[in-house]
């Protein structure tokens, strides 16, 4: 059961922290904030930024679990993959 519970967890938080990026990359591609990358944008443009925003108390430390998330299975599979070459 713990394992089902740990499962659905980690995968919401993948989810949301997918999302997120999603948002952010969008908000990105509409008006752009870093000068370099993309067309610039000024006044009523910039509330393409406000869905990341109000998103980011939850996508921000989503994101930061699904990238612990995501090291702690890669070191598990390199893991038992030395297991099985030796």
């Amino acid at each position: 059961m713990r394992h089902a519970i740990a499962i659905i967890r980690n995968a919401v938080f993948l989810i949301v922290a997918g999302l997120f990026v999603v948002t952010v990359v969008w908000a990105q591609f509409i008006c752009s904030l870093i000068p370099s990358i993309g067309t610039q944008c000024r006044g009523p443009e910039l509330d393409a930024w406000m869905v990341p925003f109000f998103l980011a108390p939850f996508g921000v430390p989503a994101l930061i679990s699904s990238i612990a998330i995501l090291a702690s299975a890669g070191r598990r599979l390199s893991m038992m993959r030395s297991r099985r070459a030796a």
